[in-house]
């Protein structure tokens, strides 16, 4: 969620909300997005959820977007 502290399975969730660098609007934006459904790649995310590059990065710092491949796009070279 964008502000609230979920338990879940017997730990806690943070809220985005909680995240150094994410603020109020990044973390309603952040929430919203997530109740669309899946994310492909960290650049679905940022579009979807319409935060900053900054926002991103503190996400990946946590390890939240561990797994998850920054774009969609192939290179051939």
């Amino acid at each position: 969620t964008a502000t609230r502290y979920v338990v879940e399975d017997g730990k806690i969730r943070l809220p985005f909300g909680s995240i150094q660098g994410v603020g109020d609007s990044a973390a309603y934006g952040l929430e919203a997005a997530a109740k669309e459904g899946n994310f492909m790649c960290w650049d679905d995310l940022q579009s979807r959820a319409g935060v900053s590059k900054t926002v991103m990065e503190a996400l990946d710092a946590m390890g939240a977007l561990e797994g998850l491949p920054k774009s969609l796009q192939i290179s051939f070279f």
